[in-house]
Parts: C-alpha cells; structure tokens; sequence
C-alpha cells in the first residue's frame, strides 16, 4: 500500500489516483531540529508527513516560541501557502527524525480540480483546524495552567492512534515545547507531569510519554465533567 494513501488529505481515492500523486512528489528525511520551512518564505509547496512528527511554530524578537500546531504522521503542512500564494506564516521544524513528501503548490492545486475528493477532504480538514484553534483560543484564556497542559498531552495522545486506553507519545515534546504550546514555563509542565504520573495517568520516558489511562486523562482534562 502506498504511503500516501494513509495521507488525510488523500483518503477515499483510489489506487490510480494515488500511483499519479506519487510520480508528483518528492520524498526527503530531516533530523531532528531541522527547518523544513521558515516564516515569510516565498514558496508554495505543501509538504505530507509519511513519518515522524513536525510543529509549526513562530518566534517572538525577544526569542519567545509559540507553538501553533503540533503535527503527526498522516497529516499535511504548507496548504494555506498553496492555496493562497501568499508568504509562510509559520516556521515548519521537525521533531525527531522525520520522512516528508514535498508537492508543489501549482501541482497541488491542479489535483484538487482533477480529483473533487482532495477538495473536499481539504475543506474538512481546514474545518477542523480552525475548530481546534478557536478551541485553544478558548483554553488560554478560560482554563488554568494545568487543564490547558492535560488538554496538550490529550491531544497527542489521540494522535499516537493506538487502539484501547493505552499509547504511547513519541518522539514526545519536551517540558519546554509543552510550555511553548501552552502558553506557560517549562516548571510547570514538569510539575504537572510529575502529577500526574503519580496519578497513574502516565509514565515518562526517553522522549517518551506513555499514557496508562486515557479514559482518566481525558476527565480530568475536562474541567466540567464533574
């Protein structure tokens, strides 16, 4: 099966539609910390990850990070850039070693003509995003430091996409990337790790997180579940 047939974007076309989206593109590694797009840079390609896990993120002039988008294996960066022609809006780094598909912009948007499904797919997908991002919007500014950083961990726990109450996270963010995604300090998310570890909720690792139970995780992660 192909690789890029396990793409969302790509999902319901058939094997002849997916043999032609291979001959389009081309495949490269980056280790990890490498920039794979940067802010304000003028290109047009969107990029599909096979493997591994990127973020997009951008920086302050004091040096401050915030991380936008945490994304995983499956999923697509890049598309606002190809479907508007416009400038980057975010820099692109990958997080531990990851294999990366590189489309360009002018192909891509000639495949949405030809295959409706790529459309569709991509209106649903944009749908989404901008629901998690109002969603997170929310969480800043509503929840305290430790439902926003359970809500984090939550999330990444539901992209690992392992079957039953139990996966892992890696490569896993670090204390500062978790902070950087949530709008608080590395300290914090360190304290609330440990928390919740003792909880048996999770156990750290070597660049991993392993959730133990995600039933429990996602209550206490909803303030008004009781």
């Amino acid at each position: 099966m192909s690789e890029l047939s396990e793409i969302v974007l790509f999902q319901g076309l058939d094997a002849a539609a997916i043999a032609v989206l291979e001959q389009a593109v081309v495949v490269r590694r980056y280790a990890a910390g490498k920039a794979i797009i940067s802010t304000d840079e003028p290109n047009t390609d969107i990029f599909f990850v096979l493997s591994g896990r990127v973020q997009a993120k951008r920086f302050a002039p004091d040096g401050h990070e915030v991380v936008y988008l945490d994304i995983a294996e499956g999923s697509y960066f890049g598309e606002f850039a190809a479907v508007d022609g416009q400038l980057r809006s975010a820099d692109v780094i990958a997080i531990g070693e990851a294999r990366i598909a590189r489309m360009r912009g002018e192909q891509f948007n000639e495949f949405i003509l030809r295959y409706p499904r790529i459309g569709l797919n991509l209106s649903r997908e944009l749908v989404r995003k901008l629901r998690d991002l109002s969603a997170r919007v929310f969480e800043f500014t509503v929840y305290p430091v430790p439902i926003r950083i359970r809500k984090a961990i939550l999330r990444l726990a539901e992209q690992a996409r392992r079957p039953g109450s139990a996966c892992t996270i890696k490569p896993a963010p670090t204390h500062y990337e978790i902070a950087a995604l949530t709008a608080t300090h590395r300290e914090a998310v360190t304290r609330e790790l440990a928390f919740l570890a003792t909880q048996g909720i999770l156990r750290t690792g070597r660049q991993t997180i392993e959730i133990l139970d995600l039933p429990r995780l996602r209550a206490l992660a909803d303030p008004d579940s009781g």
